[in-house]
């Protein structure tokens, strides 16, 4: 059965949709994307953006309002994860016993594992794995706000060229997680910026960039159709 828009049911003014930052880029209920070559600082960057969120902290100069946050990352090793959170915790003047830290925040360390969302078959037909449940289940029951999930390589088992593989890993995957625990989700990619079918299926992008010193810096891509911030 089909089921087709009620309008008896929508009211005059527009669905309110849940921002996680207030410049629109990153919100509830949809996929975001930070983008940056190897060692730019992507991993950084959304590990400071959890600790953030989680515990009201400013993040690139915003103050931000505090929430749970989900944190999976396939080429961190959970030593590595510590020594960055002390870094940041330093930054922001918390110590590792803070409450919203214990209770806001979920990281794990995937290194070496089988990490794969999504896998495809010989008619090109996405099929969530049995990973992807597990994920989602434990997700659903810590009920974060953000779940950031870095890098693409580790969860799609695609072809990265292939725009019917793209958007069903994007659209029936970690949309899926966006819409079921209504929360924003932050996906991370190797690479600078997209031109192609990555940047033509999710619309709000971040990408990071080395500066002359080996620091990082950000730029800002506010939508798909928009141009650098």
């Amino acid at each position: 059965m089909l089921n087709a828009v009620d309008f008896s049911k929508w009211k005059n003014l527009s669905p309110k949709k849940e921002f996680v930052l207030r410049d629109k880029w990153l919100y509830t209920g949809n996929v975001s994307f930070l983008k940056g070559k190897p060692e730019a600082g992507k991993s950084l960057f959304a590990q400071q953006l959890i600790t953030a969120v989680a515990t009201g902290k400013p993040w690139l100069g915003e103050r931000i309002k505090r929430i749970k946050t989900y944190g999976v990352f396939c080429e961190d090793s959970e030593e590595k994860l510590w020594t960055r959170q002390c870094a940041i915790n330093r930054y922001y003047c918390l110590n590792m016993k803070f409450a919203s830290l214990v209770n806001n925040v979920r990281l794990l360390s995937r290194v070496g594992k089988d990490n794969l969302l999504m896998v495809f078959d010989d008619k090109n037909v996405g099929h969530l794995t049995p990973y992807f449940e597990e994920l989602l289940k434990d997700i659903r029951l810590f009920q974060p706000k953000l779940v950031v999930l870095d890098e693409v390589s580790d969860f799609f088992g695609g072809d990265e060229n292939n725009s019917s593989h793209v958007k069903q890993f994007v659209q029936k995957c970690c949309a899926h997680i966006a819409r079921k625990v209504n929360c924003a989700v932050l996906l991370c990619k190797h690479g600078l910026i997209e031109t192609g079918v990555w940047r033509d299926t999710m619309k709000f992008h971040m990408y990071a960039y080395p500066d002359e010193e080996g620091s990082s810096y950000l730029v800002n891509y506010i939508s798909r159709d928009s141009k650098q911030k």
